[in-house]
């Protein structure tokens, strides 16, 4: 498969773009990472895996309608499978992280 815009793949980046781009989906990915204690600097490896599973399970929950078998339902089953949401958790952790250092630095 081939990458997109610097991500896996077209869905991958497309899903990270909607949570991004609204504010009530961008603090509540941010309190998920909080939730799961994701940061990257903090000089521990950090499994991201659980951060990840809940990710899909919140965005499948917000995104994914309620599709008649068919075409559409096919096609939105294909391009979810390949979502690669340990990518977006990585790239979510590291936000996240840098959310933290900003707050510390510039709260008196």
């Amino acid at each position: 498969m081939s990458t997109y815009e610097g991500w896996s793949n077209y869905p991958t980046w497309a899903v990270n773009l909607w949570l991004a781009n609204d504010e009530g989906s961008y603090r509540a990915t941010l309190e998920l990472a909080a939730e799961h204690n994701v940061d990257p600097d903090d000089g521990v490896d950090v499994d991201l895996w659980p951060y990840a599973d809940a990710l899909r399970e919140m965005c499948e929950e917000w995104y994914l309608p309620e599709l008649d078998a068919g075409p559409a339902s096919d096609l939105l089953t294909y391009a979810w499978q390949e979502i690669d949401w340990r990518e977006i958790a990585e790239h979510w952790a590291n936000d996240y992280a840098e959310t933290v250092r900003y707050e510390q630095e510039h709260t008196p």
